[in-house]
């Protein structure tokens, strides 16, 4: 069976079914792009006279905006951790949130000075793994002012975050992922 068999076969499965076939739209996002809506980020959270003590960027795919966003030309905060956490398998399918290296209860201690707190992300697609971070943070940090940055936010999302550059319901590719084309080469 070719590709056009199997997907023809499953159109036909779906309809008998009464399911809707979906199409799913890829924007790809180029590092130019993504530079942009970091800027339009920085440009909210300054205008709502945010001022992050701390940064948190979510692994991995929070980790270029957070680089951007905590950096010289835009929050100049030098004060920037990592959480890796996951909401997707090997397969790259939605699943079961994996904490992918702990927090010590030292490094959450250490936290503890910080009053105001900046989580970003690339997208809040699900919002599974923000929702548990901020949950997380607010169960052990409740003192501190704890906001949210994503460069995307789709309405699904079971978070709503504080600020986010744009809104979409396309699947998104960022730059710094393996399906990204370089140079029309996959």
């Amino acid at each position: 069976m070719n590709s056009f068999q199997i997907i023809s076969a499953l159109l036909v499965t779906c309809a008998m079914q009464g399911i809707a076939a979906q199409t799913v739209t890829k924007t790809y996002v180029s590092a130019h792009r993504a530079h942009e809506l970091c800027n339009d980020l920085h440009s909210q959270i300054v205008q709502d006279n945010f001022a992050p003590d701390l940064i948190i960027g979510l692994s991995r795919g929070g980790l270029v905006p957070l680089g951007f966003i905590a950096g010289d030309g835009m929050l100049n905060n030098k004060q920037v951790r990592i959480i890796g956490i996951s909401s997707y398998n090997i397969n790259g399918e939605q699943s079961s949130l994996n904490l992918l290296f702990p927090v010590s209860d030292e490094e959450l201690a250490q936290w503890r000075q910080y009053k105001t707190i900046l989580i970003v992300d690339d997208i809040a697609d699900s919002g599974k793994s923000l929702n548990w971070v901020v949950s997380f943070l607010r169960d052990h940090l409740p003192e501190a002012d704890i906001r949210t940055a994503v460069l995307f936010y789709k309405q699904s999302s079971m978070i709503m975050p504080d600020y986010y550059a744009a809104e979409t319901a396309d699947w998104i590719v960022f730059p710094w992922e393996n399906q990204f084309p370089v140079c029309g080469v996959r």
